[in-house]
């Protein structure tokens, strides 16, 4: 699974996937793999020009779903920002994430157990063949993504130190807040 929305980044990232990863898998695993296309990312692509195995959904309202019926998710984007959402979201839904060093940023420290990092397409392309032939270790990846988005972005992650940070003051006065 690629899930983007129609910036260059994605759009860039995609046709550089479609070019030189997807058909270097696909034919280790000839019939074997599919990818789908989530998002404004592929609203550009002709349907009829597709390579093999690619569908191209648009934009899906609901994405558990499409998370709970997918095995591997990729996000091979090469420049922008901040902290994409896309590989956060993979995370949390509990899904193997290979992506590269730009689709990592702020979660490097996940590499190796919770997300794959590989810059390049030949290392992406050998990573990806690694987990889809491999269910136990993608299962393994899975439950490692899960623990991770869960000690880095659950409620308690984001909202515990500010909580506790509120509640020391009531408690040291044993009194209600107004």
């Amino acid at each position: 699974l690629f899930v983007g929305t129609a910036g260059a980044p994605n759009r860039l990232a995609l046709a550089e996937f479609l070019k030189n990863v997807w058909p270097a898998v696909t034919a280790a695993l000839p019939g074997r793999l599919a990818l789908w296309i989530a998002g404004e990312v592929g609203a550009k692509l002709d349907p009829h020009a597709l390579p093999a195995g690619v569908t191209r959904l648009g934009v899906v309202e609901l994405m558990a779903p499409l998370y709970a019926a997918t095995d591997i998710v990729v996000n091979p984007v090469t420049f922008g920002g901040g902290l994409k959402i896309k590989s956060v979201e993979a995370l949390c839904h509990g899904k193997p994430l290979i992506t590269t060093s730009a689709g990592a940023r702020g979660l490097a420290d996940g590499a190796g157990s919770a997300l794959t990092i590989c810059d390049g397409p030949a290392a992406m392309g050998a990573a990806l063949l690694a987990l889809a032939g491999d269910p136990a270790a993608r299962r393994l990846a899975g439950e490692q993504a899960l623990a991770y988005a869960r000690r880095c972005f659950s409620e308690e992650a984001a909202y515990g130190a500010l909580r506790r940070g509120l509640e020391a003051p009531r408690a040291a006065r044993g009194s209600a807040i107004v």
